[in-house]
């Protein structure tokens, strides 16, 4: 609520929590969560930021274990 829910710090920890998510083998919600951070990141940071970029490594390691699984 105090920051809005496109600030860059929400999306932060967004990623912050699916990290958690995946450590603990729950990659559908580990996903969610970095997409949901990607899409913040884009907006605020633009498409080149390296938190963007970061993301989206997240995005396609996560869509790999699933498949794997």
């Amino acid at each position: 609520k105090v920051l809005g829910k496109d600030h860059v710090d929400v999306a932060t920890s967004y990623n912050g929590m699916a990290c958690v998510y995946e450590e603990q083998g729950k990659y559908g919600e580990a996903l969610k969560l970095h997409e949901q951070s990607l899409a913040i990141f884009i907006k605020v940071l633009g498409k080149d930021h390296v938190d963007v970029l970061n993301s989206q490594k997240s995005i396609v390691r996560l869509k790999g274990l699933l498949q794997g699984s």
